[in-house]
């Protein structure tokens, strides 16, 4: 508690100081790439010094539990009335807002690829796969591909198992007959033809069948796993090494290599979900400022690419790779680069990191409005009351609950109510969700809203979610739940 105070008493006295300048970021200083690159990376100057809320490391999912059951700030709240303060919508961006998900054009490359072998050998050499001093050719020059196969039998007999007991939902009724015979063949049965049947038939193949089995296998499920199965930065540094060693390791021919061109082939008037960009445009005309926080690679490349999205916010929080082995006199940032994820220096970012954004950018509101507060305790519930006024719009981001109120749009990894409850339920906070969107008619779960209450599309013309946008341009309170089925789309 007191180191989490400490940080925040002296972040704010630096951003108060004019340190952590921002640039005006559509999207987060990507647009002007200088010549000016730290030492042996791909990592323009001015977008790490962009991550100040790193050192805000102390900052947690789970930070209101240091709150007093009364932490209400006064002088926050009348800043509210008066309408100096205006609250912010943060968002995710893949699955929350777009029909389609970059990352899952690259997940499908690799589930397209994926053999048995090649499961094996990243489990077999993880390690040396994302040490950018090893070269390769010595990789896999020390592979034995009768091992590997046997490694990867037994990563995919483990994952039927854990499939059957855990899982069942994901089992087309098509394939259940298979799949039940499937499950009894023994490790060494099982043949690539079988693991590209079930890569075929599963939902969220990558992540069922690739990365968590390896997951597993490396911690015995220490690398966090749950329905948002991108979480973490364990996580995350094992989803770009395998994407990578599927690309660069496993595949032959070089024109089969996976570039970034894919992370960027958006366009925003086919993907969006309905109603999105009026939405978030109401949000801004209201006076309220509109921040993406996504791991979304193909933020780096967005600004060029014609997609008609990056408009949509005032600021942009996104993972950026670069590369430490790059060609020479290759543009680093070329929209067309191969990814190397085992020998890149990766700022990434794990959902965990979206509470300290959220803490950064409240800090900064707060400074630019020049508020001051006579204790870090008085900060800390500062925070709490302001982001009590905002809304986080998000598909799967568990981590980031507990920090505002959320709209909850339901997708392929939306949680579950009882994950919710495990991370939040012994922490006085706000009630999640207040709305749930379900623009594609999932039938995921609820998080405990009757299926009347549940909206199809963002259109603020109805009523109700235009009262979202209109209580936060006023500071009034979120905590109701705000129903599709409402009378008069008022709030019930």
């Amino acid at each position: 508690m007191n180191t989490m105070l400490q940080q925040l008493s002296s972040y704010y006295a630096m951003v108060r100081n004019g340190h952590f300048e921002q640039v005006a970021n559509r999207p987060n200083g990507f647009e002007h790439i200088g010549e000016s690159f730290f030492p042996d990376s791909n990592i323009p100057r001015g977008i790490a010094t962009d991550r100040s809320w790193k050192s805000l490391s102390g900052v947690d999912p789970r930070w209101r539990r240091h709150l007093p059951p009364e932490y209400a700030s006064e002088e926050i709240n009348r800043l509210f009335c008066q309408g100096t303060l205006k609250p912010i919508v943060f968002t995710d961006v893949d699955f929350a807002l777009i029909d389609r998900d970059a990352q899952g054009h690259i997940d499908q490359y690799v589930v397209d690829r994926a053999t048995l072998e090649s499961l094996g050998f990243i489990a077999q050499y993880y390690d040396e796969l994302q040490n950018p001093e090893i070269h390769l050719s010595e990789i896999k020059g020390s592979a034995s591909s009768d091992r590997c196969i046997e490694i990867g039998q037994d990563l995919f007999h483990a994952c039927l198992q854990d499939l059957v007991q855990n899982s069942k939902a994901l089992i087309p009724v098509s394939f259940a007959t298979t799949f039940a015979q499937l499950t009894n063949k023994k490790p060494g049965e099982l043949t690539d033809e079988d693991f590209k049947a079930v890569l075929t038939k599963v939902e969220d193949a990558f992540y069922e069948l690739i990365i968590n089995p390896l997951s597993n296998h490396f911690s015995n499920g220490g690398i966090k796993h749950s329905r948002d199965a991108q979480a973490g930065q364990n996580r995350m540094k094992l989803i770009y090494t395998t994407i990578a060693a599927f690309s660069h390791s496993q595949i032959q021919d070089p024109k089969e290599m996976l570039r970034h061109r894919s992370f960027s082939e958006f366009n925003a008037d086919e993907h969006l979900y309905p109603g999105v960009r009026d939405f978030l445009q109401s949000a801004s005309g209201s006076g309220l400022e509109v921040v993406a926080i996504t791991r979304g690679n193909q933020f780096p490349f967005m600004q060029g690419s014609g997609s008609g999205i990056d408009d949509l916010f005032d600021r942009v929080h996104s993972t950026l790779i670069a590369s430490r082995r790059r060609e020479e006199g290759q543009d680093p940032l070329y929209p067309d680069k191969k990814i190397r994820s085992y020998s890149l220096e990766i700022d990434h970012m794990a959902t965990e990191d979206k509470a300290r954004i959220m803490f950064s950018e409240t800090l900064r509101m707060f400074s630019r409005k020049g508020v001051d507060f006579s204790s870090p305790e008085k900060m800390l519930a500062g925070i709490a009351t302001y982001l009590d006024h905002c809304i986080f719009i998000t598909d799967s981001d568990l981590e980031a609950w507990g920090t505002c109120p959320t709209i909850c749009v339901l997708a392929l990894r939306s949680p579950t109510y009882k994950a919710i409850d495990e991370m939040f339920g012994d922490i006085e906070s706000i009630s999640n969700p207040i709305a749930i969107i379900n623009p594609l008619d999932r039938e995921d779960p609820l998080l405990g809203l009757n299926s009347k209450d549940v909206f199809h599309s963002f259109s603020p013309k109805n009523p109700a979610l235009g009262k979202i946008i209109s209580d936060m341009a006023t500071g009034a309170d979120l905590q109701n739940i705000y129903s599709a089925n409402a009378a008069r789309g008022i709030a019930q």
